[in-house]
């Protein structure tokens, strides 16, 4: 390079490219610093790049995924609570239970406590009824093989099932304790004598009326056994208990009759097939109480049937902790890779303050050493107009 040939001033071309490179160097750190981030477009690292958006897209489902669990734990939170609530109500069973097992008890007493019982196993249903989340009730049996999506990828699933409460469930609880009369449903007693060759019939809606008494269908139970021509019996009503006593052939069958709502309540101490070996056979298309406490050994049989009921209720309560537990190591194990996962994000792509405001200082030197280069090799042809003096 010769400062003698002035058609083309190398130096100064030259000086121009270093003071082109070293601004774009500047503008580059000044973009890095003002966002925080080493790679602001593909250009500045295309393998970084591709790498940052895939561990950007891994962190971010990781997260989703621990938003996930949180979710299960709260349906399992609310199914939990649910357990609780049904346990409380079988203690309360169990206590009734106990408590009218004690032959101290007269049958008036006993048929206020069978009513206490009849109504908590009414209350489990309700509660399992309310035990809903989103929509989706939790503890009546339907809440099976339900996955939940707890990581990044497509086959970490988690799957729940939890276990019915609700009173049908349980081994000698009835589904229904009330057992309204309606039109074409519990609504007939049947007698069946000597076999079967004879059946008597009544209709038990037409006294699911205001103004029928317990009286009133006593009479009619007379009145039917007696067109079916069955043998001796007899039939009695007693208003201070409420009870029935259809007696044949030395079997006596009791049945509660409930003025307030003027309807069969319940068959207190039978399962309304064949009492004993006699032969006489009382049936009817409503269910017993299977809970029962119209004796001391049936109080027994019930407190029995309780205890299964809480081991049952106990074991799903159970499973509910141990699927919490289990989701609790998920969260905890989500929560470090999300951790892990930024940070090697952040590696690649975020950008480090100290090595880029040093590369910012050290450009903006060389920026101006640059500008002086420029400067002088744009004055150095002016040299040459010394020869022409």
């Amino acid at each position: 390079m010769s400062f003698t040939r002035i058609g083309a001033n190398i130096a100064a071309m030259q000086s121009m490219n270093a003071l082109m490179k070293v601004n774009r160097l500047i503008g580059q750190g000044l973009l890095r610093l003002s966002s925080g981030k080493r790679i602001n477009s593909v250009g500045d690292d295309a393998a970084g790049f591709s790498l940052a958006r895939g561990l950007e897209s891994r962190r971010r489902s990781l997260e989703q995924a621990m938003s996930n669990v949180g979710g299960a734990k709260n349906v399992l939170s609310i199914a939990e609570g649910g357990y609780l609530a049904v346990a409380g109500i079988l203690q309360i069973i169990k206590e009734k239970a106990v408590q009218g097992a004690d032959d101290s008890f007269s049958d008036s007493q006993r048929l206020a406590i069978q009513g206490q019982i009849d109504a908590m196993v009414l209350e489990i249903n309700d509660i399992v009824n309310e035990t809903i989340f989103q929509g989706a009730l939790l503890i009546d049996g339907s809440f099976t093989d339900k996955l939940f999506q707890t990581g990044a990828g497509a086959g970490d699933t988690f799957a729940v099932e939890l276990g019915k409460a609700s009173a049908a469930a349980f081994t000698g609880f009835a589904t229904d304790s009330q057992f309204i009369i309606r039109a074409g449903e519990n609504n007939k007693l049947v007698f069946n004598e000597g076999g079967g060759d004879l059946t008597a019939t009544i209709d038990l809606t037409a006294y699911n009326a205001t103004g029928r008494t317990g009286t009133d269908l006593a009479a009619a139970l007379k009145t039917a056994m007696d067109a079916a021509g069955a043998d001796t019996y007899t039939v009695t009503y007693t208003d201070s208990t409420g009870l029935f006593s259809i007696a044949s052939d030395g079997v006596t069958l009791n049945l509660q009759w409930t003025d307030i709502v003027s309807n069969i309540g319940r068959v207190l101490g039978y399962n309304v097939s064949t009492p004993d070996t006699g032969a006489t056979t009382y049936g009817s298309d409503f269910a017993a109480d299977t809970l029962s406490v119209a004796s001391s050994a049936s109080a027994a049989a019930a407190m029995e049937n309780v205890d299964a009921a809480i081991d049952t209720l106990n074991s799903g309560a159970q499973t509910v902790g141990e699927f919490m537990i289990r989701l609790s190591s998920k969260e905890d194990n989500l929560a470090v890779a999300v951790t892990n996962t930024e940070a090697a994000r952040s590696r690649i792509e975020d950008a480090d303050f100290a090595k880029e405001q040093m590369d910012l200082v050290r450009a903006q030197i060389v920026q101006q050493t640059a500008f002086s280069s420029f400067a002088q090799a744009n004055s150095a042809p002016q040299l040459i107009l010394s020869l022409f003096r």
